[in-house]
């Protein structure tokens, strides 16, 4: 059985190698109570059983686990224990033999209450792991979950050799059961449109460039995105049915995303097939979702970014109209004060007012003395007016695609719906009965603004 890769160099050690003790440490762990003297005393005078009893009882204690003792190469210990125990013995010429070995393995398992890993443990724990595959089919999670399992049992834990061919055993079952329940699930049609993700695009892979993220929210960046995401659209449906049916959790979906973003398009190609189409299901459900995200980002930033224009805009147009008021205020100061002048005849009047201020912008200038406009949600509407094509073009294909949660706002969903089934036909807007545009939504003071009267 091949091995698996499951924990690094250090992370083994921490856990299968003999702890390396300071000063502070041995005293601690080389501590014994008075059950462990009283045990001492039945070993009479077998020291080497003695001196082995503390160390293992010492390593037991600091890493719950077991491990080969060699006088030899734990000298510290072995020196600091013959101090603390034993000063009138010199240092051991030989290992403890096995009989004593295992009997002192057995009074620690007794003193911690540790129970034995028995067959029926070991299938226990393969079965505990199964159920953790489909949350977390990842080696390493499975490994601290399994560790976890026999630390609540009070079993200790197996060998790492042992973990990681029931990690095999229990990928291995996960693995068949996503493949049989793919087998039932998969149509012809799903595969075909799968396979269609690892073929030859002009230079490009379709796979590959489905991986690439926007590189800014630009219009042209975004475009790129709808385009993928309209692609990857009828298999996402897809896959978004056939996902629910497999059984397996969303950090699961991830990982296997994952593995199809990892391996090369060559890679995945020769992989058995249903390895493969598992993976580019799970991407591509990961990567329309990403996609999507993508879009509600960018029309957010987008509608902020039109808002603060309108906004600067409206400030602007504000600031104009109070010059141009301010403009109109002296000229029309200067044609009443023709009113009183007696140099000027009343049939010259006329005449002279309109030198001030031609004819045909008299009526503007006496409106806006009598309204003048300072009406910023007014100048609003009117750089979104001026500005409709630019609207159009970057929000419209966006808002076409996105899928909107409105159920605590009824009618702004009714508008919602309304403007996908008009943006889908060939109706011109004029061309809607009144009655028939949803409106609610809208605030009485906005619809000032949105609707012109007659």
């Amino acid at each position: 059985m091949p091995r698996l890769r499951i924990l690094d160099h250090n992370e083994i050690n921490t856990l299968y190698k003999i702890p390396k003790f300071n000063h502070e440490e041995q005293v601690t762990f080389f501590t014994l109570t008075d059950e462990d003297v009283s045990y001492l005393k039945e070993l009479d005078s077998n020291t080497l059983a003695k001196i082995d009893y503390i160390l293992q009882l010492g390593y037991f204690r600091a890493a719950q686990y077991f491990f080969p003792i060699s006088f030899f190469k734990l000298r510290e210990d072995v020196c600091f224990i013959i101090e603390h125990y034993f000063p009138q013995t010199s240092y051991p010429k030989a290992n403890v033999n096995k009989r004593f070995y295992y009997k002192n393995q057995k009074k620690i398992k007794e003193v911690f209450n540790i129970k034995p890993t028995t067959k029926n443990f070991l299938s226990n724990l393969t079965k505990h792991g199964k159920e953790l595959s489909k949350r977390d089919i990842r080696a390493k999670s499975i490994f601290y979950e399994l560790l976890h399992y026999c630390q609540k049992a009070n079993v200790m834990r197996p060998s790492y050799s042992a973990i990681q061919k029931i990690i095999i055993l229990i990928v291995k079952s996960e693995k068949k059961r996503l493949h049989n329940k793919l087998k039932a699930l998969l149509d012809r049609i799903t595969k075909k449109y799968l396979d269609a993700l690892l073929t030859i695009d002009d230079v490009f892979y379709t796979l590959t460039l489905l991986k690439k993220d926007p590189k800014d929210f630009s219009t042209n960046e975004m475009r790129k995105e709808l385009k993928k995401q309209e692609y990857i659209a009828i298999i996402f449906e897809r896959a978004k049915t056939i996902i629910t049916k497999l059984e397996t959790s969303r950090q699961n979906i991830q990982y296997y995303a994952s593995l199809a973003e990892y391996y090369e398009v060559n890679k995945l190609k020769s992989m058995m097939k249903f390895s493969r189409y598992l993976y580019l299901l799970c991407f591509v459900w990961q990567r329309f979702n990403t996609i999507n995200d993508h879009l509600v980002t960018y029309f957010i930033y987008k509608i902020n970014y039109y808002i603060k224009q309108a906004q600067q805009y409206a400030v602007e147009e504000i600031y104009q109209a109070k010059l141009e008021y301010d403009e109109d205020r002296v000229k029309a100061g200067k044609v009443l004060k023709l009113i009183p002048d007696k140099k000027i005849e009343d049939k010259e009047l006329r005449n002279k007012a309109f030198e001030i201020v031609p004819e045909k912008d008299f009526e503007k200038l006496v409106n806006s003395l009598i309204k003048p406009n300072f009406d910023k949600i007014f100048f609003h509407w009117q750089y979104y007016s001026k500005n409709k094509h630019r609207l159009k073009t970057n929000l419209r294909p966006v808002f076409k695609v996105l899928k909107f949660d409105c159920k605590k706002k009824e009618k702004l969903l009714e508008a919602i719906v309304f403007l996908l089934e008009h943006f889908k036909g060939k109706t011109k807007f004029k061309d809607y009965p009144k009655e028939s545009i949803p409106m609610e939504f809208f605030s009485k003071k906005l619809k000032h603004y949105l609707i012109k009267k007659g």
